[in-house]
């Protein structure tokens, strides 16, 4: 859902089972866009370097950084 606050345009992630609004998200600029994506690509280059060890050990201290933030 789109909508527009204070001159920016944001969208709204719904409950499809209620439809209650639950987080409102801006819109990025294409600035805002390309950076983002350049950080993107420059991640991948090094996840695809990375040894599958390596990275079953980062997605392993994701896993506990995200349960740390649950509590």
């Amino acid at each position: 859902t789109m909508s527009s606050m204070n001159d920016k345009k944001v969208f709204f992630t719904v409950n499809p089972f209620n439809d209650q609004k639950l987080q409102s998200y801006n819109y990025l600029e294409e600035t805002q866009v390309n950076e983002v994506a350049t950080r993107a690509h420059q991640a991948f280059q090094i996840w695809s370097q990375m040894s599958i060890g390596e990275r079953k050990n980062a997605l392993g201290r994701l896993k506990l950084e995200l349960a740390a933030r649950k509590t």
